[in-house]
């Protein structure tokens, strides 16, 4: 599985918990209607 990500690492916990914080901050204010997808790149891959 490490080696399908372009990152090449499995993603933690924390990961996670930065996008999240990101999306409950004031710095998110401007977002709208997106997806933000935290998967180290998989989704890129066909």
């Amino acid at each position: 599985m490490i080696d399908s990500t372009p990152l090449k690492r499995i993603g933690k916990a924390e990961d996670i918990a930065n996008t999240v914080c990101y999306l409950l901050s004031e710095k998110s204010d401007f977002t709208t209607g997106q997806t933000l997808v935290t998967d180290g790149g998989r989704h890129t891959l066909p």
